[in-house]
């Protein structure tokens, strides 16, 4: 077969193929240490083949991360490809849901932030997570080699940037950061072109006038590289982020602000997001209080100004802002 005119597809039912394939796999792991395989075009590899090779890889090396790009929009197509890719057999117990890339979560982050008051497009795609078998081992994303930057695909604004970047921490999923996102490289030059998308890294030769790795940056670049390690330090520490449920407001049904929690039995995170034109008065115990939880204990961290705040006072949130709030209970 063919994938395209310039590039034939390997015939994968050959056994002799489909063994050089599998082996080949298990030398590069073994040789090159490596933790993780991404496998490009995954719905166009033959379903008996794919299922031989998740199935032989993970029995050499038990929980080895295994991610199926498939470039599809499609939340129905991508939520059966992920079904499909598990085995009715008995080799099932052997390998978990196949993790693939949620390119329909992107898009609808990109557009909600991109346009006032439309943040009902990111709760319309949450809402239509049980289209995925597992949505919590989905790969989500802003930017790849593939795609605009997320900072030029948010026309630059700053604090659209800072709003993504915590929607992509604080959901279910995998996070996928792609390099240089913390000092805002973007392809404005030439978007979507894969050579300037895929520009160095800035830093690292005597000749580079920016320098991410000792902080040689613009204010605003430098900003960005603190807030996203003030977000990425407090979320390694926060299990709730990894393991617990979600749910969510739409923002009809509160002022028009976007509510997305993250809770387990002992730890409540909430992220509240407001694309509205006009400063907004909330407050956060009506939040929790309209999603069900009893809580005894009132205090919560600030997770973006690092400070003790208390969830039954009303709080300010700015146009085109957002406020991140940990909570135990």
């Amino acid at each position: 077969g063919w994938i395209d005119k310039s590039l034939p597809d390997l015939n994968q039912k050959n056994i002799y193929l489909s063994n050089y394939l599998i082996q080949n796999s298990i030398w590069w792991i073994e040789y090159a240490g490596l933790n993780g395989l991404i496998i490009d075009s995954y719905s166009l590899i033959n379903r008996k083949f794919i299922n031989k090779w998740n199935y032989i890889i993970q029995k050499e090396y038990p929980g080895f991360f295994i991610v199926g790009n498939e470039p599809s929009y499609d939340k129905s197509f991508l939520g059966l490809l992920q079904k499909q890719l598990i085995s009715k057999s008995k080799k099932t117990n052997l390998f978990k849901t196949p993790s693939l890339v949620d390119y329909p979560l992107e898009s609808a982050i990109h557009s909600s932030l991109n346009k006032q008051e439309n943040l009902k497009e990111l709760y319309h795609n949450i809402s239509k997570d049980y289209l995925y078998p597992n949505p919590n081992n989905m790969v989500i994303l802003l930017d790849n080699q593939d795609l605009s930057r997320a900072f030029c695909k948010l026309k630059h604004d700053v604090n659209s940037w800072k709003m993504a970047q915590v929607i992509l921490l604080t959901s279910r999923g995998i996070p996928q950061i792609y390099y240089g996102t913390e000092a805002l490289l973007s392809d404005t030059s030439m978007p979507g072109n894969k050579g300037v998308i895929s520009n160095d890294f800035p830093g690292g030769w005597d000749h580079d006038k920016k320098n991410a790795f000792n902080c040689k940056l613009s204010t605003v670049e430098k900003d960005a590289q603190d807030f996203l390690k003030t977000i990425l330090n407090w979320r390694k520490n926060c299990p709730t982020i990894h393991d617990g449920e979600l749910k969510h407001i739409s923002p009809t049904l509160n002022k028009n602000l976007y509510s997305l929690v993250r809770y387990d039995d002992n730890r409540i995170v909430v992220l509240i997001l407001n694309k509205d034109q006009e400063k907004k008065k909330f407050k956060p115990i009506d939040i929790i209080n309209k999603l069900g939880f009893k809580i005894t204990n009132f205090s919560a961290l600030d997770v973006i100004d690092n400070k003790e705040v208390n969830v039954k006072n009303e709080f300010s949130i700015n146009s085109n802002s957002c406020i991140l709030l940990d909570l135990f209970y």
